[in-house]
């Protein structure tokens, strides 16, 4: 009898078939996921590039000092 019920679940196509506005939310919240990480990575490349710009402006004077000593 449990083959039977099996059979006609399979025959019917899907258990749960979802409504076309459930689709597109899930794939709404599924992009919104997405577009959030991806700011979360700008987010964090752009400290990064902030870091560095921070530490070559420390190193940035030391440079212009040689190339001055350098130069004369």
């Amino acid at each position: 009898e449990e083959e039977d019920l099996a059979d006609e679940c399979l025959s019917d196509g899907p258990l749960v078939e979802l409504h076309p506005i459930f689709e597109w939310s899930i794939i709404f919240l599924f992009d919104s996921a997405l577009t959030a990480l991806l700011s979360i990575v700008t987010r964090l490349s752009l400290v990064s590039s902030l870091l560095s710009f921070v530490r070559l402006s420390r190193v940035l004077p030391h440079l212009l000092a040689v190339w001055r000593l350098v130069r004369h």
